[in-house]
């Protein structure tokens, strides 16, 4: 069965990711709590929330925090980033600032922070693998290397940041995000499932990226694991804030087909079709349901043919030129079909106008 919705991601990388997978890695010892901690971590972050509409009490506030924890890299990662203007130039007085600091002796924090203010990849890569040399399990640093390389599109290099990343501190969220995302593009999907899992298990819900990384975890277990119950979980839960979500509709659609509910993805098909009738691919879809197994007795051809022919012909009506599979279903598949219907059911009278969505 194929369910034209989404092009599986490439695979062009399988190689690589199995030369990745046999390589030996290191195992980092988890990272210091100090790192993330300095006092009362949630009273901190609503007075730093208080003062950032005045960049100048911004500041003061998250130096006197760096004064008290040098090694707590919230106020880092904050003041690195006050003020800094929309071509990257980092905000002179924080440069001021780290100029004349100079850290908790052995810390990682002042080669990262270097990293952070750094006018080019080149100088920011040398930063950060200084500060990994100080302390191999300063997650934090990986995190920004696996961008660094992201930006010169060296994937296996992301995807050992990442993992390096998840393994000194597993409980953070976004380590584990950002090496889902990255096995999956080398298409290592199973190992790339594991990772959105303990993600979206760690990621709040509140946060921005969670129903991005939901829908994509979700579209994995359909389109590339063939895991409907799993994903279901996921896209009934989206689905509860995004009713009319073509995107989500498509993806539950195809969960029903790929558990074997017909009817429940015929109607998330129309449904798709009632909110954007130009979806041609929902049409699709539901012809190709309703044509299975062309070997099937006459019977049950003129039980379900007519409603593929309706649906190959709505699709046909409406569809666009995109990938070589969808110009392949408008050119040469599609139309097969509905010769192969005709030779069964009888050609329709010519001129027969085109179904309407309220008939498929």
């Amino acid at each position: 069965m194929r369910i034209r919705l989404r092009i599986g991601r490439p695979l062009a990388f399988a190689l690589l990711s199995g030369l990745w997978a046999c390589a030996a890695v290191e195992q980092l010892a988890p990272i210091a709590d100090g790192y993330d901690q300095c006092g009362d971590r949630g009273r901190w972050e609503a007075e730093l929330l208080q003062r950032r509409a005045e960049e100048s009490q911004a500041r003061a506030f998250l130096i006197e925090t760096i004064g008290r924890c040098p090694d707590f890299v919230p106020a880092h990662l904050a003041l690195t980033e006050l003020g800094r203007a929309e071509d990257g130039t980092p905000n002179p007085a924080v440069v001021e600032f780290y100029a004349g600091w100079k850290g908790r002796p052995g810390s990682p924090l002042p080669e990262f922070v270097r990293a952070r203010l750094a006018r080019n990849d080149r100088d920011r890569l040398e930063a950060l693998e200084s500060a990994i040399a100080r302390d191999a399990s300063f997650y934090y640093a990986y995190l920004d290397l696996a961008e660094v390389w992201e930006r010169s599109d060296r994937i296996a290099k992301v995807v050992d940041a990442y993992d390096k990343a998840s393994r000194a501190k597993p409980d953070s969220w976004r380590a584990q995000l950002g090496l889902a995302r990255a096995l999956a593009q080398i298409g290592r999907a199973e190992d790339a499932a594991g990772a959105y899992a303990k993600a979206l298990e760690g990621m709040p819900s509140a946060e921005p990226g969670f129903a991005t990384a939901a829908r994509e975890y979700a579209a994995m277990l359909v389109y590339e694991l063939r895991r409907p119950a799993a994903a279901a979980l996921w896209l009934d839960r989206l689905l509860a804030n995004r009713p009319d979500e073509i995107g989500l509709l498509m993806d539950r659609a195809a969960a029903y087909w790929l558990a074997g509910e017909r009817d429940r993805a015929v109607s998330l098909y129309r449904r798709v079709l009632e909110l954007e009738p130009k979806e041609a691919r929902a049409a699709l879809n539901i012809g190709n349901l309703f044509f299975e197994r062309p070997e099937r007795s006459l019977e049950e051809k003129r039980r379900d043919w007519p409603s593929a022919r309706r649906a190959y012909r709505y699709f046909l009506a409406h569809a666009e030129d995109g990938d070589a599979f969808d110009v392949t279903d408008r050119v040469v598949t599609v139309p097969l079909r509905l010769r192969l219907i005709d030779e069964a059911l009888g050609a329709l009278p010519p001129g027969s106008p085109v179904p309407k969505v309220g008939e498929l």
